[in-house]
């Protein structure tokens, strides 16, 4: 019974290895919503300050990030400047 489930978490490690992940730290209560490349929400709700998410699915991605002055994001290891797609304290972007 031991091995199943190790069975069941091996492809679950693997999927997530694969890359399309978008990382967020928040420096400060902030709200997110990350819809995948179908539009599915992944993601939608406020971040306290000091917490993290991993969001995983498939590009492109569709971003709203309120209070992004705060919050770092990185996609698939690679810091995302969110300050280019702000106006006022939102960001809206898509990433590939």
């Amino acid at each position: 019974m031991v091995q199943s489930p190790a069975q069941v978490a091996t492809p679950v490690a693997e999927e997530g290895a694969g890359g399309n992940r978008l990382s967020f730290r928040f420096g400060g209560d902030s709200w997110i919503e990350v819809r995948d490349a179908s539009g599915t929400i992944l993601h939608s709700g406020t971040n306290r300050a000091g917490s993290s998410r991993v969001v995983q699915g498939t590009p492109p991605f569709r971003l709203v990030v309120g209070n992004s002055a705060n919050v770092v994001l990185e996609q698939d290891g690679k810091a995302v400047d969110l300050a280019a797609h702000t106006r006022g304290s939102v960001a809206r972007l898509t990433l590939p």
